[in-house]
């Protein structure tokens, strides 16, 4: 099974792909390969810094400067994601022919996977879906964000009810962790039984 998970910025999709890490699912992070990608591709680096400024690495990659720099400007974030999407495409590729080369479950976090029109790429999508109210206390208080930066970046993602709408699956956090592990842990046992 190659599995897709996604759902709107502050939802916990990281907590959720930790736990199929730790029920041996072989997982990527999309958003850790790109940071890889800005760090390492030179010819990335240099059209980043073209369209967005040096200082997008200053002392490394800095992904706050370049956000900074492209929510709230929907030219902009396409112009970035036509840049990065390829990239990323052949790195998502080649991760889910090695999951079935060697017969393992691979977890993809993908918070764009709607808004990039990778649906097609896996052989089903998780959806998390958090309240709105949740979300932002999260991003707030432990990921220091501001209202302003919150709603700049939700303006330019789908809408979650519309995620989970689209999904196969899906799974809501907005509780206790231990509510959403029973969620996930119903979710694989139903897997193993198709």
């Amino acid at each position: 099974m190659i599995l897709g998970i996604t759902g709107p910025f502050g939802c916990g999709k990281s907590s959720v792909l930790a736990f199929f890490a730790d029920h041996n699912w072989r997982v990527f992070d999309a958003d850790a390969i790109c940071r890889e990608m800005y760090c390492r591709d030179d010819g990335l680096r240099k059209e980043v810094a073209a369209c967005w400024g040096e200082d997008v690495f200053a002392g490394g990659f800095n992904p706050k400067i370049l956000a900074g720099r492209v929510f709230g400007r929907h030219d902009e974030l396409t112009r970035l994601m036509k840049m990065i999407y390829p990239r990323l495409e052949k790195k998502l590729n080649a991760a889910a022919a090695g999951c079935r080369r060697d017969r393992v479950n691979g977890a993809f976090e993908l918070p764009l996977l709607y808004e990039g029109h990778f649906e097609s790429f896996f052989d089903a999508v998780l959806t998390v879906w958090t309240s709105p109210e949740v979300r932002r206390r999260r991003l707030m208080e432990k990921r220091g964000f501001s209202s302003d930066e919150i709603a700049k970046r939700e303006a330019e993602q789908l809408a979650a009810d519309l995620k989970l709408e689209r999904a196969d699956f899906g799974v809501v956090n907005s509780g206790l962790p231990a509510e959403t592990t029973h969620q996930l842990e119903i979710f694989i046992n139903e897997l193993e039984m198709i």
